[in-house]
């Protein structure tokens, strides 16, 4: 309120002095009429100075401000009749005719651009007051030398900007502009291509802390097509990356919750894969007491018995540390992957379970495919989950359809359009549309309370978007399922 009332001040002294000044010219134009026709008895230039006040008044007043060109006329006709008793009234009247013409003229000419004036200055604030009510920071910066063109009271600093300011002296309390390769200028990035460029950086909020933002810059060219200006605003994503941190974190906590729980699915079929080598090594043992007993036992036989018992604990211990990786691994570590690999770690695991089903596993793969670029484990955790589904699958059918049927599980490996195809079909059970569109619903299963948590395939699914890649079910009940996975050859990974 005070400051409204300094302003109506300020504009009351400013028109009081606009009248002040008028009056002042006036007279002295009077002056100079009265010194011309009285005192030197000629009209030479005795009314030039008429137009200034004549001229002004209508400028700042327009229409009002005729007055003062009439009683300047009426000055003029009487100055006319008194000193010259009417002599040269003519040119006088015509002096007069003059200074209403251009009054008028000038009255005109102010009222337009009083117009024009206020159509620019109603436009340039209601860009302003749209510009500021933006959440985010903007700004129109200078391409040359990056100084702040406009910008709107989302800045940081929250006060006026001071002149000259550059956008890394704002943003970055910076006084040379960005240029490392965490953080690169979005405006150099920019220059170099003349695209819209958007990147992520660290700035200073208003209290000087350092926040994580997303900037967008966008190229403003001349009328020559040369970069003129750049549009630059921010997104504070600090809050957006510290939730981005903790769904990573209980991403993590799934998968390796769906990983413990596959192990436990697979742990009768591990169990006899470490029972195999260890009925071995007690064979062997067995065989050396035997022949120790009849003194028969000779250093071949030894060395033989030994490399068997060795074998037999180099199986275990790969399939020890294979559980004790996989199950442990957290830290992500995308690398160039034969997808190939993963499916024969996999199987590394459940083929010998597998068998014990009498299911058969058949194996298609395609050498020599293009790598992609993935995490392994978490690539193998798919196939797992894949297969243990197949092996379930299998199961039921043949329990309800005894006799001849025989199990099968084919992994499939191919070059596809772009990129590289698996594919793991059984001829199991099969399942509905129903079931087909749930299966990669969090909690959804269709085995017993108990035997499956239901994370299996949704976590796959998750896996296989975060290398960029899709995941898609074909089946038929009672004919069987296939699992696809297609992977683009050059995976940008979603971090």
């Amino acid at each position: 309120m005070k400051s409204e009332n300094m302003e109506i001040t300020t504009l009351k002294h400013k028109e009081a002095l606009k009248i002040a000044l008028v009056v002042i010219l006036s007279i002295v134009a009077c002056l100079i009429l009265y010194y011309f026709r009285r005192i030197l008895k000629t009209h030479v230039v005795s009314t030039h100075f008429f137009y200034i006040p004549i001229i002004l008044s209508a400028y700042w007043w327009k229409k009002r401000g005729l007055v003062t060109g009439v009683f300047l006329a009426a000055v003029l006709l009487i100055s006319n009749v008194v000193f010259e008793n009417g002599h040269f009234f003519i040119n006088d009247f015509l002096r007069v005719c003059a200074f209403l013409v251009i009054g008028i003229i000038a009255s005109v000419l102010s009222e337009r651009f009083g117009r024009v004036e206020k159509e620019l200055r109603e436009k340039n604030e209601f860009h302003q007051t749209t510009l500021n009510a933006l959440p985010y920071p903007f700004y129109v910066i200078d391409a040359e030398d990056y100084t702040i063109k406009l910008s709107n009271l989302a800045y940081y600093i929250g006060k006026a900007l001071p002149e000259k300011a550059t956008c890394h002296q704002i943003t970055r309390k910076s006084s040379v502009p960005c240029n490392s390769e965490a953080y690169p200028c979005p405006i150099q990035e920019l220059k170099k291509t003349d695209s819209p460029q958007v990147m992520e950086h660290i700035h200073y909020d208003k209290n000087g802390n350092p926040i994580n933002v997303e900037v967008y810059a966008y190229p403003v060219f001349d009328s020559k097509g040369k970069l003129s200006q750049i549009i630059k605003y921010s997104i504070d994503i600090t809050e957006r990356k510290k939730a981005a941190e903790v769904l990573k974190e209980t991403q993590s906590q799934l998968f390796q919750t769906a990983k413990l729980a596959t192990l436990g699915e697979m742990s009768a079929g591990l169990a006899h894969e470490m029972n195999q080598p260890l009925n071995g090594i007690a064979l062997t043992a067995q065989s050396i007491r035997k022949l120790m007993d009849r003194g028969t036992l000779t250093n071949v036989e030894t060395e033989d018995a030994l490399k068997d018992i060795n074998t037999s604990v180099i199986r275990m211990n790969n399939i020890i540390q294979h559980i004790r990786i996989f199950s442990r691994q957290d830290t992500l570590r995308f690398v160039e992957v034969d997808v190939n690999e993963p499916i024969e770690n996999a199987l590394s695991l459940l083929e010998e379970q597998l068998r014990l089903h009498g299911i058969e596993v058949i194996k298609e793969y395609t050498d020599d495919l293009p790598k992609i670029t993935g995490e392994p484990y978490q690539l193998e955790q798919v196939v797992i989950n894949a297969l243990v589904n197949a092996r379930d699958a299998v199961d039921e059918k043949g329990l309800t359809n005894p006799g001849d049927y025989s199990g099968k599980i084919t992994c499939k490996t191919e070059k596809a359009k772009d990129g590289v195809r698996i594919a793991i079909s059984d001829n199991g059970i099969g399942m509905s549309a129903e079931v087909k569109e749930k299966i990669f619903q969090p909690f959804f299963t269709t085995k017993e309370v108990g035997k499956a948590t239901g994370l299996g395939m949704s976590i796959c699914f998750g896996i296989i978007a975060a290398h960029n890649g899709r995941m898609e079910v074909e089946s038929q009940k009672g004919e069987g399922t296939t699992i696809e996975v297609f992977f683009p050859i050059k995976t940008a990974i979603v971090k």
